[in-house]
């Protein structure tokens, strides 16, 4: 941008030269373009021409400067000038295209020469000030729904005042909201506003939303220029605006430990579901299970078998199609649990008394919250018999104590069988007690 320049263009021994001057008024949003003409001419190339019309082209429409040539050579002949008003656009830019011809119509050197071509160029002229603009700096985090700071340059001098606002819209720029106005008639530079979160839902599916701001600008009460537009600001969807999570089902996917309404160490197995829902137009991308060390997607999963004991934590974490998200945590506990087993089971007569027995026994059971459904029984055959006979039985889950076995034969040998059992499996050792 420029408020003078020339540019030049001729044939041998004569250059065309254009020069121009351009004054403004801001005021009018025009200025005053001042075309000077000039002829140089090269050593010995005289001329004696009587006057002739010369153009200046503006913007394609012809201007004459009337001008006779007269000299002997080693000179720059003044033509003349012209001076034409060229109004700005609204915003106060303005290009100019010039072009110039220079008539001789006459012999030169025995070559008639009809004009002179004196080349063009496209000028651009200072803009002129007009409208105030909305600066490209803002004072903010550029989040939605948090103060903000709108700075505005000012052009104009005396009582400049301004209207402004915005709209709101998406990745689909054809869906906007409508215009928020922010300042009324007002003179200050920093306008403070709170971007408004009430059309997220024109963003589905990023947490990235534009506002377009628009401002006019008033001279003593009557607008100046036109309206001034600072388009695509981007502002985030703040991490609050999250899915929520409206349930969370939990239950064993085991169902020998389900029905012990306990889980159970190396056999429960977690069966979660969720329901969870978007907000303002968001939809549920992903949830994502944190379980005992297990991660899983999907609203509906199981986890492999609990490898151990006490409180579990589970968190469960919605994901919307902003990519906000929303976690919650459940807790249980899981009761310990080992394989029934026996750790001693004989018998032997007693000496006082042969026909009694005494029969060791020593086994545990898990308690699982004494929910598991522990039972022992202890039976006696004789040796080479196939009926067993039960001769005591419980429902302990631990026992270190002997057992009597009374009436038994001095003559026969017998054996005895312990069988511990609960929800999962059963053990069996069998102890011998022989006659003396």
């Amino acid at each position: 941008m420029a408020l003078n320049g020339s540019y030049q263009k001729g044939i041998t021994g004569y250059t065309v030269k254009t020069e121009w001057t351009a004054t403004q008024n801001v005021e009018e949003n025009y200025s005053d373009l001042t075309i000077s003409l000039y002829l140089i001419c090269g050593y010995r190339y005289n001329l004696s021409i009587s006057s002739k019309n010369h153009y200046i082209y503006i913007d394609g429409s012809p201007y004459k400067i009337s001008s006779s040539l007269y000299t002997n050579g080693n000179e720059t002949l003044k033509l003349g000038e012209s001076t034409k008003r060229i109004y700005h656009n609204p915003d106060g830019t303005r290009e100019v295209n010039l072009s110039t011809v220079v008539q001789f119509n006459a012999t030169i050197k025995g070559t008639y020469v009809t004009n002179v071509n004196g080349g063009s160029d496209t000028i651009t002229l200072d803009k002129i000030p007009r409208m105030s603009t909305i600066k490209n700096t803002m004072i903010g985090s550029k989040y939605l729904n948090s103060p903000h700071t709108l700075q505005i340059d000012k052009f104009l001098t005396g009582n400049i005042t301004h209207d402004v606002w915005y709209i709101v819209y998406g990745d689909d720029a054809t869906k906007t909201s409508n215009w928020y106005y922010i300042a009324r008639n007002s003179s200050s530079l920093d306008i403070e506003f709170v971007p408004t979160l009430e059309h997220i839902n024109l963003q589905p599916n990023n947490d990235v939303m534009y506002i377009d701001f628009g401002i006019k600008t008033y001279k003593d009460g009557e607008l100046f220029g036109e309206i001034a537009y600072s388009k695509g600001w981007h502002f985030k969807i703040p991490d609050s605006i999250q899915p929520s999570i409206s349930n969370v089902e939990i239950v064993d996917a085991n169902a020998k430990t389900k029905a012990l309404g306990v889980y159970v160490q190396n056999h429960s197995k977690l069966n979660i579901k969720t329901t969870a829902s978007g907000i303002a137009g968001s939809t549920i991308k992903s949830i994502k299970i944190l379980a005992a060390n297990q991660v899983f997607f999907g609203s509906n999963i199981t986890t492999n078998e609990l490898n151990a004991a006490g409180t579990v934590e589970i968190q469960i974490i919605a994901i919307d199609s902003r990519n906000k998200t929303f976690s919650t945590t459940r807790s249980i506990t899981v009761e310990p649990y080992f394989l029934p087993s026996i750790n001693n089971f004989k018998g032997q007569r007693l000496e006082k008394d042969e026909r009694t027995i005494t029969i060791e026994r020593n086994f545990k059971m898990a308690s699982i919250a004494n929910k598991d459904p522990c039972n022992w029984k202890v039976e006696r055959r004789q040796i080479g018999s196939s009926n067993w006979l039960t001769i005591q039985q419980g429902t302990d889950k631990v026992l270190t104590t002997n057992l009597l076995a009374y009436n038994n034969s001095t003559d026969l040998d017998y054996e005895f069988r312990l069988t511990i059992s609960d929800f999962y499996t059963s053990a069996t050792q069998i102890g011998r007690a022989s006659c003396r």
